[in-house]
C-alpha cells in the first residue's frame, strides 16, 4: 500500500521531513527552505520506494511524484509545472536546473501484455529514464521507458518520447513522430 502524503504548507512537509528521518529515510531533502511543494502535491512511495531531492525543487499544483519499489533522483533547481507526474519501478534520474512543463508524464516501466492473460495481471517491463541538466520538457510530453535525454536539450510541446536524445538536441513533433535537430549554441551564432 503507498503511504500518500498531500502538503499544503512548509509545517506538513517539515512534519515529513521529520517523518522520513525516522521511518527508513525513503524521501531525502537536503534541506526543507529549498523545497516548495504547490497545493495538492502528493509524494507517493512504498516500502522500497526512494525519493530524492538533491537541491531546490519547486513544484505547482496537483504534481504526483510516485515511487513503487523503484527510485527517483531529482537534481537541484529543477521546477515541474502543473499536473505533472512521474511513476518509478525502476530509476528515473532528473538533472540540474531541468524545467518540465505542464501535465508531462514521466514512466519508467511498461504493461506486459499479451493474448493470452489478462493484462492487469502480467506484470511490468522496468527501465530507466535518464533526463540530464538545463532541460526544458514543454506542455504535454509524454517519457517513456528506456529515454535517455542529453543535457541542454529542449522537448517540443505534445511529443512522445522513447530512445536517446543526445546533448544539445531540439526535439519537437511532426505529425505522428518525433523529430530531432541540434540546438545553436551562442558561440556558434557569433563566431
Amino acid at each position: 500500500m503507498f503511504l500518500i502524503r498531500k502538503f499544503n504548507n512548509l509545517i506538513d512537509l517539515a512534519k515529513l521531513f521529520l517523518t522520513c528521518k525516522i521511518s527508513q529515510k525513503r524521501i531525502t531533502i537536503n534541506s526543507i527552505r529549498d523545497v516548495k511543494l504547490g497545493k495538492y502535491t502528493k509524494l507517493q512511495y512504498d516500502s522500497k520506494g526512494l525519493i530524492s531531492f538533491l537541491g531546490k525543487f519547486s513544484c505547482r499544483r496537483f504534481v504526483t511524484i510516485s515511487s513503487s519499489g523503484g527510485e527517483i533522483v531529482i537534481g537541484d533547481d529543477v521546477f515541474i509545472n502543473n499536473y505533472s507526474s512521474m511513476t518509478s519501478r525502476g530509476k528515473i534520474k532528473i538533472g540540474n536546473n531541468t524545467l518540465i512543463g505542464e501535465s508531462v508524464k514521466i514512466y519508467d516501466h511498461d504493461h506486459i501484455f499479451n493474448q493470452q492473460a489478462l493484462i492487469k495481471n502480467q506484470g511490468f517491463k522496468v527501465g530507466i529514464v535518464n533526463i540530464g541538466s538545463n532541460v526544458w520538457i514543454g506542455s504535454n510530453v509524454t517519457i517513456l521507458r528506456g529515454t535517455t535525454i542529453g543535457n541542454n536539450c529542449v522537448v517540443g510541446a505534445g511529443c512522445v518520447l522513447k530512445g536517446n536524445y543526445p546533448d544539445g538536441s531540439l526535439i519537437k513533433s511532426t505529425i505522428g513522430t518525433n523529430c530531432q535537430e541540434s540546438i545553436v549554441t551562442y558561440e556558434e551564432i557569433t563566431s
